[in-house]
């Protein structure tokens, strides 16, 4: 696990538990 790798993990993580709902609904 490099910082390269931590970074997109994270900004995913935050995208999925704040999206998570939207995205569903757009579904």
């Amino acid at each position: 696990m490099s910082d390269l790798s931590k970074t997109p993990v994270t900004i995913v993580t935050g995208f999925l538990g704040s999206g998570k709902t939207t995205l569903i609904s757009h579904l």
